[in-house]
């Protein structure tokens, strides 16, 4: 006995909303008995990664780990294609075809692959026979959440702008001046390989010299954990940055930067509450003073400007750029069995030439 799952999408990937759409095929060697035929869909989230942390016995302090963990579930859907659950249906010998649809349901988050954890979802077939349940076919797909913009974002282009200030002290009791910060740009939100202007003003009252100011945009992952208690962790990464001369003592400077956004798609995790991405604008002036450096930090709200599945698709199945700790590595889901199968799909696809599947539902 074999079950398999052929989709009619080649590329095994849908816009949430749509529909799945395809056969199940049961090959027998002999005629057999059964509840049903059994489809389920599925869908979580789950992520996790390791610290260290310090204990004491006595006059001894070793270190020891702890692994952070969090999962979230959107799909569990199941019905039976053929029969019930109180049925009794005859499948013959040979090869035997089911079609079957399915609505994807509105509101979810797009398929993720990060340094920390995943987004993923799969749909699965099996005949359900009492006592057995090795027969099963499972097939990975992807789904593609695009983000619509807000109205008011788009009609609403007001400027933004971030003032910030410090003291600078050589030491406890002696004050060497204040530092002041003022950044501006024209608005928070811009699509995909648009430039940002962005303008600094630098005033330095203090007697130390500002050494660089450095201006960049971050993207920035943030990692919930739940269990065995709650901690988050966030990974960042510099997209685009420059960084520009400082400011003497008793003077002050202006900097008109312009900062291009780069064009790789993003992917909408919105709805996801374990994992978030944002983007920030961030400008820090360096002093040569330990912990006197003034930074300012602007978030920014940057869209794909035709929401193209295809160049979703052709970042979705990819690493994020996060960098993984050493104890990560070969820990984090290296013994998962949907890991495997993920893994295995995607060596089996070229990613480059994917299209996705939107027809819609009617549900």
């Amino acid at each position: 006995m074999s079950v398999r799952i052929v989709l009619d999408c080649e590329t095994d990937s849908f816009i949430a909303g749509s529909e799945i759409t395809g056969n199940v095929k049961i090959d027998l060697d002999k005629p057999h008995y059964a509840r049903g035929l059994v489809v389920k869909l599925e869908g979580l989230a789950k992520l996790s990664w390791i610290e260290p942390y310090k204990t004491k016995l006595g006059l001894l302090r070793k270190f020891k780990f702890v692994k952070y963990s969090s999962e979230e579930t959107y799909l569990t859907s199941k019905f039976y294609l053929v029969g019930h659950s109180t049925g009794r249906v005859y499948f013959p010998s040979g090869e035997n075809v089911f079609k079957f649809k399915v609505s994807v349901p509105l509101h979810l988050p797009s398929s993720f692959e990060g340094g920390r954890g995943y987004v993923r979802y799969s749909i699965s077939a099996f005949i359900d026979i009492p006592g057995k349940t090795e027969h099963e076919a499972t097939s990975p797909i992807t789904i593609i959440m695009p983000r619509a913009p807000k109205e008011e974002l788009m009609t609403t282009k007001a400027p933004v702008k971030k003032d910030v200030q410090k003291t600078i002290r050589r030491c406890s009791c002696l004050r060497s001046g204040n530092l002041s910060l003022q950044v501006s740009i024209p608005q928070k939100f811009f699509n995909l390989s648009e430039t940002i202007p962005v303008i600094i003003d630098m005033d330095n009252s203090s007697t130390s010299n500002v050494e660089k100011i450095d201006c960049k945009i971050e993207k920035r992952t943030e990692w919930v954990a739940q269990q065995p208690r709650n901690n988050s962790i966030v990974d960042s990464i510099v997209l685009v940055g420059i960084e520009l001369d400082g400011v003497g003592p008793d003077a002050t400077k202006s900097y008109s930067v312009k900062l291009a956004i780069p064009g790789t798609p993003l992917i909408n995790i919105d709805n996801c509450s374990i994992i978030s991405i944002v983007f920030v604008l961030k400008v820090a002036a360096f002093v040569k003073e330990p912990v006197q450096n003034l930074v300012a930090e602007i978030p920014l709200i940057i869209l794909n400007p035709d929401e193209s599945c295809t160049k979703y698709l052709e970042n979705i199945k990819s690493t994020d750029e996060v960098v993984q700790t050493k104890n990560e590595l070969g820990q984090s889901f290296g013994k998962n069995s949907m890991e495997k199968m993920h893994a295995q799909e995607r060596a089996k696809k070229p990613l480059g030439k994917v299209t996705a599947c939107s027809r819609q539902s009617n549900l």
